[in-house]
């Protein structure tokens, strides 16, 4: 699942919703704001549930001089930011998935497509995710008025310079890819060091294109048909309503806050995975301040 825009904006509402939060101690939420750019890796990194309490577990007995510590600091906010992606990824992925499946059977995609029936289901998964991120980046970020993205995010770019320029940009990564050539196999391990290397390294297959192209017209009926306003993003849900209030600059109640992420409070993926994460930092928290031996559970 790409999604890159859901999982940062599970975390950036979640850390929002906890700054303040006494569930939540000061310490875990300064870290998610003051190296939010570090959790956001984290948000984006998989297998949380193994490497995740292994860094809350190894930096808990260094919490006395965590706030002189900007290395621990950073450690910590990539282990919270890895939360936010078990609590996108664990809701998330099951919703795309029985959408995809709905997708792949239907004959009017092989027709519109073409493609055998896996490669239909790979292109199906991909639109949900432009169409979910999309929806996102303008509810949660305001169409890029709000950080980190800008405006520019997703406006076309047809013109000649446009496209030389993307091509430019495109080539200096390339470039800096280059720089991180040289691997070290490990020579005593070698088959499983191959097959960690494969296994973590994903290709670069999302399609920027298609995301410019959902964003300046997405289809009414592909915005049914993915259950975009619905199964995915119910603006009705109490934890979207006050991740919206707070994102105004409204103070969060934490007796809203409390029902707003109780069992079976919100109906859509987006609401049921920002409460999980709500939770989830509050279980980190009662972890870290020893009020629980419990690390968070982030199995999938």
């Amino acid at each position: 699942m790409s999604d890159l825009i859901v999982h940062w904006a599970v975390f950036d509402d979640c850390r929002m919703l906890v700054t303040g939060d006494t569930s939540v101690d000061p310490a875990i939420s300064s870290c998610m704001n003051d190296h939010a750019d570090i959790a956001r890796l984290g948000a984006l990194s998989r297998g949380g549930n193994t490497w995740a309490g292994h860094i809350l577990h190894g930096l808990r007995e260094k919490k006395a001089t965590l706030s002189a510590d900007t290395h621990s600091r950073r450690k910590l906010a990539y282990a919270l930011g890895g939360i936010a992606h078990y609590a996108a990824d664990v809701v998330m992925k099951p919703i795309m998935r029985k959408l995809a499946r709905a997708d792949w059977n239907a004959a009017h995609h092989a027709m519109e497509k073409g493609l055998a029936g896996d490669e239909r289901k790979k292109v199906s998964v991909r639109e949900i995710s432009a169409y979910y991120d999309t929806h996102v980046f303008r509810k949660v970020y305001a169409d890029g008025a709000r950080g980190p993205f800008d405006a520019f995010m997703f406006k076309p770019n047809d013109g000649v310079a446009g496209k030389t320029l993307e091509s430019f940009v495109r080539s200096l990564f390339q470039r800096s890819l280059l720089l991180c050539h040289t691997l070290s196999p490990d020579t005593q391990d070698f088959d499983g060091w191959l097959d960690r290397l494969i296994d973590t390294v994903q290709p670069l297959y999302l399609d920027i294109e298609q995301y410019c192209r959902v964003y300046a017209d997405p289809k009414p009926e592909k915005m049914q048909a993915y259950e975009v306003a619905t199964t995915f993003y119910n603006e009705a849900d109490p934890a979207i309503t006050v991740a919206a209030q707070a994102r105004g600059g409204l103070p969060v109640d934490r007796g809203r806050l409390d029902a707003a992420v109780s069992d079976g409070a919100n109906t859509g993926g987006y609401g049921r995975a920002l409460a999980l994460a709500i939770v989830r930092i509050r279980e980190a928290s009662a972890f870290w301040t020893g009020r629980s031996d419990a690390l968070p559970d982030l199995k999938q």
